[in-house]
């Protein structure tokens, strides 16, 4: 989300999806269709083992697009 200039990122998502089953209440695996649509999501330019303190000085780093 940016300012309302459009010049300054103001928040950043950083999503992990887990899959809870309705009827243990514990963590399952998802279907393959949920995993195609989460790998369209991926953004490879993103390294995750890096943390998020590291997107954030990416992000900041990076021109605003507008």
């Amino acid at each position: 989300m940016l300012d309302e200039e459009k010049q300054q990122v103001k928040s950043l998502l950083w999503t992990k999806y887990y899959l809870i089953s309705m009827d243990t209440g514990r963590k399952a695996v998802h279907s393959p269709e949920l995993l195609s649509f989460f790998g369209k999501l991926l953004n490879q330019r993103v390294n995750p083992s890096a943390g998020f303190s590291a997107r954030v000085t990416q992000v900041r780093s990076q021109p605003v697009a507008g």
